[in-house]
């Protein structure tokens, strides 16, 4: 569902995105609610993504149905996903697109790239756990190729800000949106392919009992 929550947001976030383009290069109007709902869709996808890859680095409905210190984590995810999502948003609403300003630049962009930094940290070192603590190898290789491939996937906070700083001011944002986009797209895939592919570690063994697995999030 998350996956699911995820693809729908970021198809949105897209949509707007290209509706409020075509109207500002053909009539050269800015919509600016149809830009909010776009970032915010935005938004909505990326912190989905996040969260799918904590609860998946803690192993939750794939090695274990109850998570570890339940309210604590919750509560901390639900901090910093909030912080998250209101410094991301309000960082894009800000941007100034025809100057050089970028959405890394500034107090807002700057504790978005840090709760970025952060949440990887916590994700890497939460899954590094699990894989230790796995004795299934069909799991440890879920783990191992979750490391690897978001992992990967989080380079790309590094290479869009060198892009904010090395490129011209006049070709910065739309350069690094498209790459935004693009990287938001792979990470996408990447969780699909790991959910869905052949190293899916979902099976009827794991099939945890839904009911007490929605109540513990509700909880």
């Amino acid at each position: 569902q998350l996956l699911g929550l995820a693809f729908a947001a970021s198809e949105s976030s897209c949509l707007l995105f290209l509706v409020h383009y075509y109207f500002l290069s053909k009539e050269g109007f800015v919509f600016l609610r149809i830009r909010f709902l776009a970032v915010f869709a935005g938004v909505v996808a990326n912190c989905a993504i996040y969260l799918i890859a904590i609860l998946s680095s803690f192993g939750w409905a794939i090695s274990v149905s109850a998570l570890p210190y339940r309210r604590t984590f919750l509560s901390m995810v639900l901090l910093v996903g909030g912080l998250h999502a209101w410094s991301e948003l309000r960082a894009e609403i800000s941007l100034d697109q025809s100057t050089a300003l970028y959405s890394y630049q500034g107090t807002s962009g700057s504790l978005s790239l840090v709760l970025k930094l952060f949440m990887f940290c916590w994700f890497g070192f939460q899954v590094k756990t699990s894989w230790q603590e796995e004795v299934d190898i069909v799991k440890r290789r879920f783990y191992r190729f979750l490391g690897i491939g978001l992992g990967a996937w989080a380079i790309n906070i590094p290479i869009t800000v060198i892009l904010a700083f090395q490129l011209a001011p006049w070709v910065r944002y739309k350069v690094v949106t498209i790459v935004d986009l693009c990287v938001r797209f792979l990470g996408l895939l990447l969780l699909a392919q790991l959910f869905t592919g052949p190293i899916s570690p979902l099976s009827q063994e794991n099939t945890f009992n839904l009911a007490r697995l929605d109540q513990e999030l509700c909880d």
